[in-house]
């Protein structure tokens, strides 16, 4: 196997399992749509800047739980600033004009699509949290809620 297909298929689990905490995390939160800013997602996937690649890639790999993405840009510089996913399609108008996240999720809920901005725990975090779920010892809980 090439080092690139090593390297999407590390990425991919990375993104699925990210992918199966949030729709976990929206059910809790009841929420059809989660608002990712660009600090927590690069946090997660431990990167300081990321390519529109990947971007495409983490999308294409939820796409099974959540078929509705919208990736959200700086104005200036034309870099990712947000990843909006979501389990239903997004109101007509909801990215018409720039505006701050939680104005944004505001927006989102007014036009009908429950929305709330994530906080995303880490992977080892987040395989724990999934693997005490699976088992029954314990429950859904975000770590990184205040």
């Amino acid at each position: 196997m090439a080092t690139e297909q090593i390297y999407r298929e590390a990425n991919r689990r990375s993104h699925k399992l990210l992918g199966s905490y949030l729709a976990y995390w929206c059910w809790v939160h009841d929420v059809d749509c989660v608002v990712l800013e660009r600090g927590v997602l690069l946090q997660y996937l431990g990167l300081k800047r990321m390519k529109n690649k990947r971007i495409d890639w983490l999308k294409n790999d939820v796409k099974d739980l959540f078929g509705y993405a919208r990736t959200l840009k700086y104005a200036k510089t034309g870099n990712y600033s947000t990843l909006c996913l979501s389990r239903c399609d997004f109101p007509l108008g909801a990215f018409a004009k720039t505006m701050s996240n939680q104005k944004r999720v505001e927006l989102l809920r007014e036009k009908g699509l429950a929305s709330e901005i994530a906080t995303i725990p880490s992977e080892e975090e987040i395989v724990s949290i999934l693997a005490r779920m699976i088992h029954g010892i314990g429950d859904f809980q975000n770590p990184t809620a205040d």
